[in-house]
């Protein structure tokens, strides 16, 4: 059984309290399923998704709400698991397509990480939001990957949430750090912009290619600097993957092809090549048990940086 969290609320409103019934309820579930996308339910509850969100941790902020309710009527030992979160329910919506959407991603992950169960994108492919107007190379779908299988970048985001070591140390707000505990260190970053009120002010579907950067509060770049302590000395090699807008973003790479609809075969494939993270290599001496790194992010901006012993 899934409930949207503000749903939760009306029912409230109502007289109808969803957690006293569970536990009137015997035997009670191993776990509460829920689905997230950031809208505020309508006051009236008549329909199903309202406004959208403002809130830019509105996943982190709900978990939290669902977590005390949980604890104040006795159910903390209950599991919860997000079975569909997204941005938005629109599969017309081209920040789907779009750099900032990877940084969601990881801004979103790292926000609610040890926090949750389990956690579940939807939706894997464009291919499932297929329909008569779908012949353009891409549509603003919710998919992690175009329907010729090409990765967008919030694909890119998972696929450097993989690459993570299997022991966590640290997160801030712009990143995750792991390791293997064998001199190997992997760590995610974001810089994700704040969406502002161009974007709320409009249907989500007549977004414009060309214009999307209006949709941001600003667009400035981050220095990310992080000191890993305890490290042994040695010397050292730092592998630095990224995606943003210059770099393996299949929109704006689309774009220098002036967004053309009827690709050839080979233009496919030439997308495919295209589109793969930057990648620079660092070699260093460690000599004080600690590894500084000073990383400049480009504007909804991922990276995937591993450290590893020579």
């Amino acid at each position: 059984m899934w409930f949207f969290p503000d749903y939760l609320c009306h029912l409230e409103k109502r007289g109808m309290n969803f957690w006293e019934e569970w536990i009137r309820r015997a035997p009670l579930p191993d776990f509460f399923s829920f689905m997230i996308y950031a809208y505020e339910a309508d006051p009236e509850g008549k329909e199903r998704f309202g406004k959208k969100s403002e809130d830019p941790d509105y996943l982190k902020n709900s978990i939290r709400k669902i977590r005390a309710e949980l604890i104040q009527h006795g159910l903390s030992g209950q599991k919860i698991y997000i079975t569909e979160w997204n941005l938005t329910v629109s599969d017309r919506n081209k920040l789907n397509d779009h750099c900032f959407h990877g940084a969601y991603v990881m801004k979103n992950i790292i926000d609610v990480f040890g926090e949750i169960d389990m956690l579940c994108y939807f939706t894997g492919t464009d291919i499932y939001t297929e329909y008569y107007d779908t012949v353009w190379l891409m549509h603003g779908g919710e998919g992690l990957l175009t329907r010729d299988g090409i990765a967008k970048p919030s694909g890119f985001a998972f696929r450097f949430l993989k690459k993570l070591k299997p022991y966590f140390i640290d997160k801030t707000e712009n990143c995750l750090l792991t390791t293997d505990r064998r001199n190997q260190y992997s760590l995610v970053c974001h810089n994700m912009k704040n969406l502002n009120y161009m974007y709320y002010l409009q249907s989500e579907e007549t977004l414009e290619w060309d214009k999307l950067w209006k949709n941001f509060d600003e667009w400035n770049p981050l220095t990310l600097k992080l000191c890993i302590k305890g490290v042994e000395n040695g010397n050292y090699q730092m592998t630095i993957q990224k995606i943003n807008e210059k770099s393996g973003s299949i929109q704006d790479i689309w774009a220098d092809l002036e967004y053309i609809q009827d690709l050839s075969d080979s233009e496919i494939k030439y997308l495919h090549r295209a589109t793969v993270p930057r990648m620079i290599i660092r070699k260093f001496c460690v000599e004080d048990e600690c590894i500084e790194i000073e990383l400049r992010m480009r504007p909804n901006e991922i990276g995937y940086i591993n450290l590893e012993k020579m």
